[in-house]
């Protein structure tokens, strides 16, 4: 044993440490995936924002196999508020395509796993893929026959809360109020609805 002031010194420190770690005072730094991460940092945009500053973050934050899924999940989830996460979202995801990256699969993959029991914003979902549909990202007309090929348009008796059915929402074009005609016109975002 050492006794040396010094090795005292250790012990009593190692003690210390330990009884603050189980007081609860001091606990080890948690490991943060990207994931929440970039949550925090989309959550915390202030406005007037930098899309494409945004984008790198995330890009830094996230693998591109998680990216697209990430940007759609968190711009039409019920848990957060605003329309502009929807346009910040149409934002993200035209730098996604523009790096390259498939984004029209992804996004239908996205619209196809929606059911009456995911928790999503519908009406946000319509808005997103409006946008995408109005600047070019998406093509309405590829995700039908996607549909019709996979089988999807099988299910068409079949319908939601909203009157709907699960793959079709998209396209029935919503009804806009006067807040939300607002939102579009503050936002710099002309919304036409996409006809078949």
């Amino acid at each position: 044993m050492d006794c040396s002031i010094s090795g005292i010194d250790e012990c009593l420190r190692n003690v210390t440490l330990r009884n603050r770690y189980f007081d609860g005072l001091e606990k080890p730094a948690a490991t943060v995936s990207g994931r929440q991460k970039a949550v925090a940092y989309l959550d915390n945009i202030a406005t007037p924002f930098n899309a494409h500053a945004i984008y790198q973050q995330l890009v830094a934050l996230l693998s591109s196999t998680e990216l697209v899924p990430f940007i759609l999940e968190w711009a039409v989830t019920p848990l957060r508020t605003g329309i502009h996460r929807v346009y910040i979202g149409a934002n993200l995801l035209r730098f996604v395509a523009l790096d390259g990256v498939q984004i029209q699969v992804a996004i239908q993959e996205f619209l196809v796993r929606l059911d009456v029991h995911t928790k999503v914003k519908k009406y946000d979902v319509y808005l997103l893929v409006a946008e995408l549909v109005r600047t070019g990202y998406f093509s309405v007309a590829f995700y039908i026959r996607w549909l019709i090929a996979k089988g999807g348009i099988s299910k068409v008796g079949v319908l939601d809360e909203v009157g709907a059915t699960s793959h079709f929402f998209v396209l029935a074009g919503p009804k806009l109020t006067k807040d939300h005609r607002a939102a579009h016109a503050t936002c710099g975002c002309w919304l036409r609805f996409p006809y078949i």
